[in-house]
């Protein structure tokens, strides 16, 4: 974006030669993506609501574990992620040379094939749509798609402060806080005496909650 005004008052005849030097001399102004903490996204009393959330890692991350209802939109596959890893570690310049060679060109294809459809362009996302990206930790992924997405037009990116791994963190305070609101009762006895028969009759007609560990674990020790 730049400003109104230039910052000189060039004295040219030419109409074509004075709209040239107005542009080259206007001031650069650069709009950046707005931060958030995950507080403030999950938060109850939170007025902020997202049209869409979208998750920058690998694949790999993603189906490990992600934001509730967040798209996966990788800016590195989980080749590519591991390829930069080994050059960084050899040279953190070459590494990160090597990252934006393939984060600009993943974003290119994210723009084209993913937020846009150039046989369509009704289908063109509103500039107006509140946006939330994150990637794992250190945000660098994270601002690459937001920060182009902003110069675009976007006026509402939003970047999860510390990424997916604040979201692990609340979800681990949150366990903890809200599980001593809860009354457990442990059900503990020998195996293959039907306690997760029990546990699925308790929760389809008692409409209590409960939590199958031994089946969780494939009958492993749960406790």
């Amino acid at each position: 974006m730049y400003s109104d005004q230039p910052s000189i008052n060039p004295k040219f005849d030419d109409s074509d030669q004075y709209e040239l030097v107005a542009v080259a001399t206007r001031k650069l102004v650069i709009k950046a993506p707005k931060s958030i903490d995950i507080e403030n996204v999950y938060s109850a009393n939170s007025t902020l609501k997202f049209d869409e959330i979208i998750d920058v890692r690998t694949p790999g991350e993603y189906e490990v574990d992600h934001l509730p209802n967040a798209v996966n939109l990788p800016v590195l596959t989980n080749e590519q992620r591991h390829f930069v890893g080994i050059k960084y570690n050899q040279n953190k310049f070459e590494g990160k040379h090597h990252g934006a060679m393939l984060i600009t060109k993943n974003i290119s294809n994210i723009l084209e094939y993913q937020l846009f459809n150039d046989s369509n362009e009704q289908q063109l996302p509103s500039t107006k749509k509140k946006y939330l990206i994150y990637c794992q930790r250190g945000g660098q992924r994270s601002i690459s798609l937001a920060f182009i997405l902003t110069q675009i037009g976007y006026e509402e990116i939003f970047i999860l402060q510390n990424g997916y791994s604040s979201y692990r963190k609340y979800v681990q305070k949150m366990i903890s806080e809200l599980s001593k609101q809860l009354k457990w009762r442990i059900i503990g006895t020998l195996t293959g005496c039907g306690k997760t028969d029990l546990l699925n009759y308790m929760e389809q007609h008692c409409q209590i909650q409960t939590l199958d560990l031994g089946n969780r674990r494939n009958s492993q020790r749960s406790v």
